[in-house]
């Protein structure tokens, strides 16, 4: 899953290092699968060692959604409520260009059925691109409740861009 391509940090299992990318690229606060029915209910954090300038080369910037919610303008928040938001995933087909997450990798399968069928289970909408990527898209709520206590969390990524860039974003 996620939006950068990272490698497994232990071989077989679902444990992924939070990202590859340079140091220098800033991890905005985010909340993980805003684009799932059910967002994940705990995430682990884990630091093996502090970078050698401690956390000045990056971190992990943690927020409470419950309030950043209630900090939000009430009226913007209306509007993102009413309306929801759109998120995309644009997926290349692993043997036509491999910088960026394949849609073999993101749903962990070579067979476009079975990713087919994890798109409807997760209410996404979808089309398979003329050079073999998978693009899929929903609209999903930016607030949610927190799982144990009820109050409102702001769950999107509305306000936070992912970019991924390389030297050179010509087709391969």
């Amino acid at each position: 899953g996620g939006v950068t391509k990272r490698n497994a940090a232990v071989p077989g299992q679902p444990v992924f290092p939070l990202s590859e990318e340079p140091s220098s690229v800033f991890m905005e606060p985010h909340s993980d699968n805003p684009g799932r029915p059910s967002p994940p209910r705990k995430l682990l954090l884990f630091c093996e060692a502090l970078p050698p300038d401690g956390w000045a080369s990056g971190g992990n910037p943690i927020v409470d959604a419950r309030a950043l919610y209630r900090a939000l303008d009430p009226a913007i928040r209306e509007k993102f409520e009413r309306l929801g938001v759109q998120y995309m995933y644009h997926n290349a087909d692993r043997s036509h260009d491999d910088r960026f997450v394949s849609w073999q990798s993101s749903f962990h399968t070579d067979d476009r059925g079975v990713a087919e069928r994890m798109c409807k289970r997760e209410g996404h909408a979808f089309e398979w691109t003329p050079d073999g990527g998978l693009v899929r898209w929903v609209v999903s709520p930016p607030c949610r409740p927190h799982y144990l206590t009820g109050e409102m969390c702001w769950y999107a990524l509305a306000f936070s861009v992912v970019l991924v860039a390389t030297d050179s974003l010509s087709s391969p």
